[in-house]
Protein backbone atom coordinates (compact mmCIF):
# COMPACT_ATOMS: atom_id res chain seq x y z
CA UNK A 1 0.00 0.00 0.00
CA UNK A 2 1.34 4.00 -0.57
CA UNK A 3 1.90 5.48 2.47
CA UNK A 4 -1.32 7.29 2.41
CA UNK A 5 -3.70 4.79 2.17
CA UNK A 6 -1.34 3.17 4.86
CA UNK A 7 -2.34 6.51 7.08
CA UNK A 8 -5.95 7.07 5.97
CA UNK A 9 -6.70 3.16 7.67
CA UNK A 10 -4.70 4.33 10.46
CA UNK A 11 -6.83 7.62 11.30
CA UNK A 12 -10.51 5.82 10.14
CA UNK A 13 -9.24 3.16 12.87
CA UNK A 14 -8.20 5.71 15.67
CA UNK A 15 -11.68 7.91 14.76
CA UNK A 16 -13.77 4.58 15.25
CA UNK A 17 -12.12 3.47 18.66
CA UNK A 18 -12.28 7.68 19.93
CA UNK A 19 -16.20 7.91 18.42
CA UNK A 20 -17.23 4.32 19.43
CA UNK A 21 -15.09 2.24 21.75
CA UNK A 22 -14.62 -0.21 19.44
CA UNK A 23 -11.58 -1.91 18.69
CA UNK A 24 -10.82 -5.02 16.28
CA UNK A 25 -10.81 -8.50 17.82
CA UNK A 26 -7.93 -10.81 16.88
CA UNK A 27 -9.44 -13.00 15.07
CA UNK A 28 -11.02 -10.25 12.81
CA UNK A 29 -7.53 -8.44 11.90
CA UNK A 30 -6.19 -11.51 11.38
CA UNK A 31 -9.21 -12.52 9.07
CA UNK A 32 -8.50 -9.12 7.46
CA UNK A 33 -5.04 -9.75 7.04
CA UNK A 34 -4.88 -13.08 4.89
CA UNK A 35 -8.17 -11.55 2.81
CA UNK A 36 -5.59 -8.72 2.00
CA UNK A 37 -2.89 -11.25 1.22
CA UNK A 38 -5.43 -13.55 -0.94
CA UNK A 39 -6.59 -10.20 -3.25
CA UNK A 40 -3.46 -9.37 -3.63
CA UNK A 41 -1.76 -12.43 -4.67
CA UNK A 42 -5.18 -13.58 -7.04
CA UNK A 43 -6.32 -10.29 -7.93
CA UNK A 44 -3.20 -8.06 -8.76
CA UNK A 45 -5.24 -6.28 -11.52
CA UNK A 46 -7.23 -4.40 -9.55
CA UNK A 47 -7.71 -0.60 -8.03
CA UNK A 48 -9.24 -0.76 -5.29
CA UNK A 49 -10.43 -3.87 -3.68
CA UNK A 50 -12.62 -3.53 -0.79
CA UNK A 51 -14.14 -5.76 2.01
CA UNK A 52 -16.58 -4.88 4.12
CA UNK A 53 -18.46 -6.05 7.03
CA UNK A 54 -21.24 -4.81 9.39
CA UNK A 55 -19.52 -4.15 13.15
CA UNK A 56 -21.22 -5.28 16.43
CA UNK A 57 -21.28 -2.51 17.63
CA UNK A 58 -22.19 -0.23 14.88
CA UNK A 59 -25.60 1.05 13.39
CA UNK A 60 -26.98 -1.04 9.80
CA UNK A 61 -25.59 -0.07 7.04
CA UNK A 62 -21.69 1.25 8.13
CA UNK A 63 -19.06 -1.06 7.42
CA UNK A 64 -15.29 -1.49 7.83
CA UNK A 65 -13.32 -0.44 4.40
CA UNK A 66 -9.98 -2.52 3.74
CA UNK A 67 -7.75 -0.95 0.62
CA UNK A 68 -5.66 -2.22 -1.01
CA UNK A 69 -3.90 -1.79 -4.72
CA UNK A 70 -3.14 -4.49 -7.80
CA UNK A 71 -1.99 -5.08 -11.41
CA UNK A 72 -3.12 -7.61 -14.19
CA UNK A 73 -5.45 -10.64 -13.13
CA UNK A 74 -7.07 -13.66 -15.72
CA UNK A 75 -10.07 -13.24 -13.08
CA UNK A 76 -12.84 -11.41 -14.06
CA UNK A 77 -13.37 -8.51 -11.71
CA UNK A 78 -16.86 -10.19 -10.47
CA UNK A 79 -14.66 -13.62 -9.82
CA UNK A 80 -12.04 -11.52 -8.03
CA UNK A 81 -14.47 -9.98 -5.73
CA UNK A 82 -15.88 -13.73 -4.76
CA UNK A 83 -12.40 -14.49 -4.04
CA UNK A 84 -12.61 -12.39 -1.39
CA UNK A 85 -14.37 -14.98 0.91
CA UNK A 86 -14.83 -19.18 0.62
CA UNK A 87 -18.57 -18.69 0.79
CA UNK A 88 -18.80 -16.27 -1.94
CA UNK A 89 -16.57 -18.45 -4.07
CA UNK A 90 -18.65 -21.27 -3.32
CA UNK A 91 -21.66 -19.10 -4.17
CA UNK A 92 -20.64 -17.42 -7.30
CA UNK A 93 -19.81 -20.82 -8.66
CA UNK A 94 -22.98 -22.47 -7.88
CA UNK A 95 -25.27 -19.51 -8.79
CA UNK A 96 -27.92 -19.05 -10.83
CA UNK A 97 -26.99 -16.50 -13.84
CA UNK A 98 -29.68 -13.50 -14.47
CA UNK A 99 -28.27 -11.56 -16.30
CA UNK A 100 -30.03 -8.93 -15.90
CA UNK A 101 -29.24 -5.40 -17.05
CA UNK A 102 -29.84 -1.55 -17.15
CA UNK A 103 -28.70 1.76 -17.88
CA UNK A 104 -29.26 5.08 -16.51
CA UNK A 105 -27.53 8.24 -17.15
CA UNK A 106 -24.70 6.26 -18.99
CA UNK A 107 -24.36 3.35 -15.70
CA UNK A 108 -24.97 0.60 -16.67
CA UNK A 109 -25.42 -2.31 -14.00
CA UNK A 110 -26.01 -5.61 -14.27
CA UNK A 111 -27.50 -8.44 -11.56
CA UNK A 112 -25.14 -11.00 -12.89
CA UNK A 113 -26.04 -14.08 -10.67
CA UNK A 114 -28.13 -14.92 -7.60
CA UNK A 115 -27.50 -17.40 -4.69
CA UNK A 116 -29.71 -17.84 -1.77
CA UNK A 117 -29.40 -20.01 1.32
CA UNK A 118 -31.40 -19.76 5.00
CA UNK A 119 -27.74 -17.93 6.10
CA UNK A 120 -27.21 -15.38 3.54
CA UNK A 121 -28.26 -14.51 -0.13
CA UNK A 122 -25.57 -13.45 -1.91
CA UNK A 123 -25.86 -11.14 -5.12
CA UNK A 124 -23.43 -10.38 -7.81
CA UNK A 125 -23.16 -6.71 -9.52
CA UNK A 126 -21.47 -5.29 -12.45
CA UNK A 127 -21.30 -1.35 -13.15
CA UNK A 128 -20.03 -0.08 -16.32
CA UNK A 129 -19.60 3.55 -16.26
CA UNK A 130 -19.14 5.89 -19.27
CA UNK A 131 -15.86 6.83 -20.53
CA UNK A 132 -13.84 9.51 -18.41
CA UNK A 133 -16.42 8.36 -15.20
CA UNK A 134 -15.37 7.46 -11.78
CA UNK A 135 -15.94 3.94 -10.51
CA UNK A 136 -18.93 3.20 -8.58
CA UNK A 137 -20.31 0.54 -6.72
CA UNK A 138 -24.12 -0.54 -5.94
CA UNK A 139 -25.43 -0.60 -2.19
CA UNK A 140 -29.32 -0.93 -2.18
CA UNK A 141 -32.22 -2.82 -0.80
CA UNK A 142 -33.86 -6.72 -1.50
CA UNK A 143 -37.67 -7.47 -0.78
CA UNK A 144 -39.73 -10.28 -1.57
CA UNK A 145 -43.01 -10.98 -2.93
CA UNK A 146 -44.05 -11.17 1.22
CA UNK A 147 -42.59 -8.05 1.82
CA UNK A 148 -39.87 -9.11 3.78
CA UNK A 149 -36.83 -7.15 3.85
CA UNK A 150 -32.95 -8.93 3.14
CA UNK A 151 -30.24 -6.39 4.73
CA UNK A 152 -27.36 -5.79 3.31
CA UNK A 153 -24.76 -7.05 5.76
CA UNK A 154 -21.73 -7.80 3.98
CA UNK A 155 -19.82 -6.88 0.93
CA UNK A 156 -16.71 -6.63 -1.24
CA UNK A 157 -15.81 -4.61 -4.59
CA UNK A 158 -13.19 -4.82 -6.77
CA UNK A 159 -12.72 -1.58 -9.54
CA UNK A 160 -10.54 -1.75 -13.04
CA UNK A 161 -7.61 0.05 -12.97
CA UNK A 162 -7.91 1.04 -16.82
CA UNK A 163 -11.79 0.58 -17.62
CA UNK A 164 -14.20 2.61 -15.92
CA UNK A 165 -15.46 -0.91 -14.25
CA UNK A 166 -16.46 -2.05 -10.96
CA UNK A 167 -17.76 -5.66 -9.66
CA UNK A 168 -19.72 -6.00 -6.22
CA UNK A 169 -20.30 -9.23 -4.01
CA UNK A 170 -23.12 -8.17 -1.82
CA UNK A 171 -24.15 -10.73 1.22
CA UNK A 172 -27.91 -10.08 2.71
CA UNK A 173 -29.17 -11.59 5.85
CA UNK A 174 -32.16 -13.66 4.82
CA UNK A 175 -35.58 -13.84 7.06
CA UNK A 176 -36.18 -17.26 8.31
CA UNK A 177 -38.79 -19.32 7.33
CA UNK A 178 -37.46 -18.27 3.81
CA UNK A 179 -37.35 -21.82 1.46
CA UNK A 180 -38.33 -22.93 -2.00
CA UNK A 181 -38.75 -20.29 -4.94
CA UNK A 182 -38.54 -17.12 -3.57
CA UNK A 183 -39.21 -14.02 -5.63
CA UNK A 184 -37.07 -10.98 -5.26
CA UNK A 185 -36.92 -7.11 -6.52
CA UNK A 186 -33.78 -5.49 -5.49
CA UNK A 187 -33.39 -1.88 -5.74
CA UNK A 188 -30.27 0.39 -5.92
CA UNK A 189 -31.56 3.59 -5.58
CA UNK A 190 -27.71 5.36 -6.32
CA UNK A 191 -24.18 4.25 -6.82
CA UNK A 192 -21.44 5.08 -3.82
CA UNK A 193 -18.45 6.16 -6.05
CA UNK A 194 -15.06 4.42 -5.23
CA UNK A 195 -13.04 7.17 -6.59
CA UNK A 196 -14.55 10.54 -6.85
CA UNK A 197 -13.76 13.83 -9.32
CA UNK A 198 -14.67 17.40 -7.66
CA UNK A 199 -18.20 18.64 -9.53
CA UNK A 200 -19.43 15.37 -10.49
CA UNK A 201 -22.31 13.91 -8.59
CA UNK A 202 -22.84 10.36 -7.83
CA UNK A 203 -25.00 8.03 -10.63
CA UNK A 204 -28.49 8.34 -9.86
CA UNK A 205 -30.97 5.48 -10.15
CA UNK A 206 -32.92 3.87 -9.18
CA UNK A 207 -32.03 0.45 -10.85
CA UNK A 208 -34.69 -2.00 -10.00
CA UNK A 209 -34.33 -5.96 -10.54
CA UNK A 210 -36.88 -8.15 -10.32
CA UNK A 211 -36.16 -11.89 -10.06
CA UNK A 212 -36.34 -15.50 -8.52
CA UNK A 213 -34.26 -17.91 -6.80
CA UNK A 214 -34.15 -21.38 -5.80
CA UNK A 215 -33.17 -21.53 -1.86
CA UNK A 216 -30.81 -24.11 -1.38
CA UNK A 217 -31.41 -26.41 1.81
CA UNK A 218 -29.69 -25.97 5.11
CA UNK A 219 -28.64 -28.59 7.80
CA UNK A 220 -30.12 -27.62 11.24
CA UNK A 221 -29.22 -29.21 14.85
CA UNK A 222 -30.23 -28.18 18.30
CA UNK A 223 -27.26 -29.31 20.86
CA UNK A 224 -29.09 -27.94 23.85
CA UNK A 225 -25.46 -28.24 25.38
CA UNK A 226 -24.73 -25.75 28.02
CA UNK A 227 -20.93 -25.28 29.85
CA UNK A 228 -20.09 -22.83 32.41
CA UNK A 229 -16.67 -20.88 32.91
CA UNK A 230 -15.55 -18.47 35.17
CA UNK A 231 -19.09 -18.21 36.56
CA UNK A 232 -20.96 -17.68 32.94
CA UNK A 233 -23.32 -20.43 31.88
CA UNK A 234 -23.48 -20.39 27.82
CA UNK A 235 -26.37 -22.67 26.41
CA UNK A 236 -25.21 -24.20 22.29
CA UNK A 237 -29.28 -23.82 21.12
CA UNK A 238 -28.83 -24.00 17.70
CA UNK A 239 -26.22 -24.90 14.62
CA UNK A 240 -27.32 -24.08 11.30
CA UNK A 241 -25.46 -25.58 8.13
CA UNK A 242 -25.38 -24.56 4.71
CA UNK A 243 -22.93 -24.50 1.56
CA UNK A 244 -21.60 -20.90 2.04
CA UNK A 245 -21.69 -20.06 5.85
CA UNK A 246 -22.12 -22.34 9.62
CA UNK A 247 -24.59 -19.81 11.81
CA UNK A 248 -24.74 -20.65 15.78
CA UNK A 249 -27.17 -19.27 17.98
CA UNK A 250 -25.94 -19.07 22.00
CA UNK A 251 -27.77 -18.05 25.26
CA UNK A 252 -25.54 -16.57 27.46
CA UNK A 253 -26.29 -16.03 31.12
CA UNK A 254 -24.07 -12.86 31.78
CA UNK A 255 -25.33 -11.90 35.38
CA UNK A 256 -22.22 -12.89 37.45
CA UNK A 257 -20.63 -10.59 34.84
CA UNK A 258 -22.58 -7.75 33.65
CA UNK A 259 -23.75 -4.24 35.73
CA UNK A 260 -23.89 -1.09 35.04
CA UNK A 261 -20.54 -0.18 33.83
CA UNK A 262 -20.06 -3.04 31.90
CA UNK A 263 -23.38 -3.83 30.10
CA UNK A 264 -22.06 -4.79 26.19
CA UNK A 265 -20.36 -8.46 25.75
CA UNK A 266 -19.16 -10.06 22.94
CA UNK A 267 -17.81 -13.60 22.21
CA UNK A 268 -14.67 -14.65 20.82
CA UNK A 269 -14.09 -18.34 19.45
CA UNK A 270 -13.88 -20.97 16.79
CA UNK A 271 -16.19 -23.53 15.29
CA UNK A 272 -13.98 -26.59 13.66
CA UNK A 273 -15.45 -29.95 11.71
CA UNK A 274 -13.28 -33.19 12.29
CA UNK A 275 -12.03 -32.78 9.02
CA UNK A 276 -11.75 -29.45 8.41
CA UNK A 277 -10.10 -26.29 9.47
CA UNK A 278 -11.38 -24.38 12.77
CA UNK A 279 -13.23 -21.49 11.52
CA UNK A 280 -13.32 -17.68 13.47
CA UNK A 281 -16.50 -16.59 14.79
CA UNK A 282 -16.28 -13.21 14.02
CA UNK A 283 -19.57 -12.43 12.04
CA UNK A 284 -22.31 -11.64 14.10
CA UNK A 285 -26.32 -11.18 11.65
CA UNK A 286 -28.78 -9.69 12.32
CA UNK A 287 -30.33 -9.90 15.86
CA UNK A 288 -32.70 -13.21 16.73
CA UNK A 289 -35.70 -11.11 17.09
CA UNK A 290 -35.37 -9.87 13.32
CA UNK A 291 -38.04 -11.40 10.98
CA UNK A 292 -37.84 -9.19 8.10
CA UNK A 293 -38.39 -6.10 9.21
CA UNK A 294 -36.96 -3.19 6.91
CA UNK A 295 -33.98 -1.16 8.25
CA UNK A 296 -35.39 1.56 9.65
CA UNK A 297 -37.57 -0.18 11.91
CA UNK A 298 -34.81 -2.94 13.46
CA UNK A 299 -32.49 -0.24 15.46
CA UNK A 300 -33.72 -0.72 18.28
CA UNK A 301 -33.40 -4.57 17.68
CA UNK A 302 -29.78 -3.67 16.85
CA UNK A 303 -29.63 -1.51 19.87
CA UNK A 304 -30.64 -4.34 22.40
CA UNK A 305 -28.88 -6.95 20.70
CA UNK A 306 -25.69 -5.51 21.97
CA UNK A 307 -26.64 -6.39 25.59
CA UNK A 308 -28.99 -9.30 25.39
CA UNK A 309 -28.60 -12.93 26.48
CA UNK A 310 -29.22 -14.31 22.90
CA UNK A 311 -26.08 -14.13 20.50
CA UNK A 312 -25.76 -15.45 16.64
CA UNK A 313 -22.32 -15.51 14.74
CA UNK A 314 -21.27 -16.99 11.34
CA UNK A 315 -18.83 -17.89 10.18
CA UNK A 316 -17.26 -17.10 6.50
CA UNK A 317 -17.52 -20.92 4.83
CA UNK A 318 -20.02 -23.85 5.36
CA UNK A 319 -19.75 -27.41 4.33
CA UNK A 320 -21.52 -29.74 1.79
CA UNK A 321 -20.77 -32.57 4.31
CA UNK A 322 -22.11 -31.57 7.64
CA UNK A 323 -22.37 -34.81 9.15
CA UNK A 324 -19.90 -35.67 11.91
CA UNK A 325 -18.49 -34.86 14.90
CA UNK A 326 -18.05 -30.49 15.62
CA UNK A 327 -16.33 -28.50 18.61
CA UNK A 328 -16.87 -24.96 19.11
CA UNK A 329 -14.86 -22.92 21.65
CA UNK A 330 -15.46 -19.45 22.96
CA UNK A 331 -12.29 -18.41 23.95
CA UNK A 332 -13.34 -15.76 25.66
CA UNK A 333 -15.86 -13.08 26.72
CA UNK A 334 -14.77 -9.01 25.98
CA UNK A 335 -16.45 -6.72 27.67
CA UNK A 336 -17.36 -2.75 27.03
CA UNK A 337 -18.36 0.08 28.85
CA UNK A 338 -19.27 2.34 25.97
CA UNK A 339 -16.79 4.89 26.36
CA UNK A 340 -13.25 3.17 25.01
CA UNK A 341 -12.66 0.43 28.30
CA UNK A 342 -12.62 -3.45 27.49
CA UNK A 343 -12.77 -6.06 29.92
CA UNK A 344 -12.15 -10.16 29.27
CA UNK A 345 -13.39 -12.69 30.89
CA UNK A 346 -11.55 -16.30 30.07
CA UNK A 347 -12.96 -19.62 29.25
CA UNK A 348 -12.68 -21.79 27.58
CA UNK A 349 -16.12 -23.05 26.77
CA UNK A 350 -16.12 -26.17 24.57
CA UNK A 351 -19.23 -27.74 23.06
CA UNK A 352 -18.63 -31.24 21.48
CA UNK A 353 -21.82 -32.41 19.27
CA UNK A 354 -22.52 -34.79 15.97
CA UNK A 355 -24.43 -33.67 12.93
CA UNK A 356 -26.12 -36.93 11.95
Amino acid sequence: MHRAENLELVNLEEELRQALGWEPRPAMAAHMDRAVAAAIAQAPSTVGATTRRRLPKLAIGLFVTLLLLGAASALTLLQQAAELEPGWRVAYARAEHLNLSQTIGGYKVTLDRGFVDPNQLILAFQVDGPEGAFHAVPRGDVVDSQGRSYLDIAGGDIGAELENSAATISSYQVPPGVGGMVDLTATIPDLLPVTSKMGVPAPQGPWVFHFSLTVHPATEVEPDLTVAAAGVPITLRRVQITETADRILLGLNLSAIRDKQWTRWQMIGTLQQAHRLSQELTWAPLPPEWIGQPKADIQDLVTRSEVGDVQVRQTFAGTDTPSGQWTLTITRLSGSDGRGEVRFVDGPWVFQFVVP
